[in-house]
C-alpha cells in the first residue's frame, strides 16, 4: 500500500513537469513587458471610468478603499480626466458613498436581461453609459473588483497603452499583498503565486483568443464593450466569455497587454478559496458549448488537471466530466458537495 501511494504521489508530480517548464519559459519570454515601466507622464489625456463592480459598498468595506486608491493615485500623477463608477446591487450605496467622489449606479431591482450574478451588473452598466452617451472610442472602462487598489504606476501605464492604441481590451498584472496576513496560511500562499501565472495571461492577450481572462484589471474601450455586451445567459465566468467575443469580433490584433499593477488581497478563508475555484471551473464548463470545436478542446486540455479533484470534492459531477473531455456539447448543471444538482 504504502508503494502504491508513492506511485500514485509521483505521477502527479511528474504530470506537473510539462506544466512548470511552459511557465518557466513564459516567465522567461514575457519578463520584459510583464510590468510596464516606461511610465513617464505625457499630457494627451482620455477618460477613463473607473468602474468597481459590488453586490454592496455598505456591507463590503474595501470598495472605498478602492475608491480612495484611484482619487490618491490619480492626484499624484496629476490625472483629472476621470471618473469613479460603483455599480451595485444595494441601493444603500446611494447613501453610504454619498460624501465621497464618485458616481453610484444601482442596479434597478427589476432590471432583466440574459445574464446573472456579476454579469447582470455589468450589463446594467453598459445600458446606463449607453444613456449617459458615454460609450464612444473616447471612453475607456477600466474594471475592478471590490478589493481592488489602484496605484500611480497603473494609471500611468494605462494612458501609455491608451496613447499608443492599437488594442481595444487589454489587461496587467494582479498581486495579492492586500490583508495578506489576515488571510488564511494556505490560501495565502496559494494566492501568492498567481502572479507568476500572470506571465501566461501576457501570451493569452497578445496571442487570443484568451483562455481565460481576469474580470479585473480589465481595460476596454466603451464603444467596445457598448458592441459585445455581457449578455452571455447563465455563466459563472462571463470575463471568459467577453474576451473570446472581443476577438470574434474584432480580430487577434485587438487584444494587447498594458502593463499597470493592481493589487487585491488572498481569499481570507478556505471556503472562499474553494467556492472561488469552483466558480473558475463550472464557468469554463458552462462556456464550453458555446466556443468552437477547437477552442472548446484547449480549454479542456487546460483544466484537465484539475477535473480529478474537482470530481473526488462533489464540484464537477462524474458523469458530466466525461462528456467534458469527449468534447461533446452539454448542459452544465451546478452541483452541491453532495452530487445533488442545484
Amino acid at each position: 500500500m504504502p508503494d502504491l501511494f508513492v506511485a500514485i504521489a509521483t505521477f502527479f508530480w511528474l504530470s506537473y513537469v510539462p506544466i512548470a517548464i511552459l511557465s518557466l519559459y513564459r516567465i522567461i519570454k514575457n519578463r520584459n513587458v510583464f510590468v510596464e515601466k516606461d511610465v513617464r507622464r505625457i499630457h494627451n489625456d482620455p477618460l477613463i471610468i473607473f468602474q468597481i463592480t459590488t453586490r454592496s459598498a455598505t456591507k463590503t468595506q474595501v470598495v472605498r478603499r478602492g475608491i480612495q486608491s484611484v482619487i490618491d493615485s490619480a492626484k499624484k500623477v496629476n490625472y483629472s480626466d476621470y471618473k469613479v463608477s460603483i455599480v451595485t446591487d444595494d441601493y444603500d450605496d446611494v447613501r453610504t458613498l454619498k460624501n465621497i467622489k464618485c458616481e453610484v449606479v444601482a442596479v434597478e431591482k427589476g432590471f432583466t436581461t440574459n445574464a446573472i450574478r456579476k454579469g447582470r451588473a455589468l450589463q446594467y452598466a453598459v445600458e446606463h453609459r449607453r444613456r449617459t452617451k458615454e460609450n464612444t472610442s473616447k471612453h475607456w472602462v477600466f474594471h475592478m473588483d471590490d478589493e481592488s487598489y489602484v496605484t500611480p504606476q497603473t494609471i500611468l501605464a494605462l494612458l501609455k497603452s491608451i496613447r499608443e492604441g492599437g488594442h481595444v481590451a487589454m489587461e496587467g498584472p494582479i498581486f495579492y499583498p492586500l490583508k495578506f496576513e489576515s488571510a488564511n496560511r494556505l490560501t495565502a500562499i496559494a494566492e501568492s503565486v498567481r502572479p507568476f501565472a500572470c506571465y501566461d495571461c501576457v501570451s493569452q492577450m497578445t496571442n487570443p483568443p484568451p483562455l481565460h481572462m481576469h474580470g479585473s484589471n480589465l481595460l476596454i474601450r466603451s464603444d467596445a464593450e457598448d458592441a459585445i455586451e455581457w449578455k452571455f445567459g447563465p455563466t459563472l465566468a462571463e470575463d471568459q466569455m467577453f474576451g473570446f467575443k472581443i476577438y470574434e469580433k474584432y480580430g487577434p490584433g485587438s487584444m494587447g497587454w498594458h502593463g499597470g499593477i493592481l493589487l487585491e488581497q488572498p481569499p481570507l478563508n478556505m471556503k472562499d478559496h474553494f467556492f472561488q475555484r469552483r466558480r473558475w471551473v463550472l464557468g469554463t464548463y458552462q462556456n464550453l458549448q458555446k466556443f468552437p470545436r477547437w477552442h472548446r478542446y484547449k480549454l479542456a486540455v487546460q483544466v484537465a488537471h484539475l477535473l480529478p479533484r474537482l470530481c473526488v470534492r462533489g464540484v464537477v459531477h462524474g458523469a458530466d466530466a466525461v462528456q467534458l473531455f469527449a468534447g461533446v456539447p452539454c448542459a452544465p448543471q451546478l452541483r452541491d458537495g453532495a452530487g445533488r444538482a442545484v
